[in-house]
């Protein structure tokens, strides 16, 4: 805990917590696809934090917030429960982050977050298959135009199916957690 131990207790708790909670967070923004959605996604971020905690990282210090986080499952519950203030917190976190380790460590504090919020977003398929024909071709062109500049980029990482999972309200939350993520002014 060599980076973690720089920060009082109160300020460790508030950084280990976001990354669950954050994830938490996307998977309630949108209610489609009812308890199932809720199941689903809560299940793939147990699954993100289990990996993530055996995972090797650019960062020294993501990796041990990773592991702390994945510590305290039996406080997952409870984190779940204080997701209405994500978004300042995930800022507090970050500015408490940059007050002492470095712009590397903070840029993949915030990339990992992000990371999480995506995977839980594309967990659950909440697209709406009722909806009306113009909704529907609005989507494909716009999957169309995506996937065009994706290939344009060489980006391989692309997937048509993976990305209806996203639903609009998810995708609003996670842009709202990129803003707050970088609110700090770096």
């Amino acid at each position: 805990m060599a980076f973690l131990e720089q920060f009082s207790k109160e300020e460790r708790d508030l950084i280990v917590s976001v990354p669950y909670r954050a994830g938490a967070w996307v998977s309630s923004v949108d209610e489609a696809g009812g308890g199932n959605a809720t199941a689903d996604e809560l299940k793939e971020l147990e699954n993100i934090i289990s990996e993530k905690a055996k995972g090797m990282f650019e960062s020294a210090f993501v990796h041990e917030v990773m592991v702390e986080s994945f510590n305290h499952k039996a406080d997952w519950a409870d984190w779940a429960k204080h997701t209405d203030t994500i978004l300042e917190d995930a800022g507090k976190a970050v500015s408490l982050i940059e007050s002492k380790l470095s712009e590397k460590d903070v840029d993949a504090y915030r990339a990992n977050i992000m990371a999480i919020g995506l995977n839980v977003a594309k967990a659950f398929r909440e697209f709406e298959v009722d909806a009306s024909v113009m909704t529907k071709a609005h989507t494909q062109i716009g999957l169309l135009l995506d996937a065009a500049l994706r290939v344009l980029k060489r980006d391989k990482s692309y997937s048509p199916t993976t990305e209806l999972n996203i639903s609009y309200e998810e995708d609003v939350a996670l842009t709202k957690l990129s803003e707050a993520l970088h609110a700090s002014g770096a």
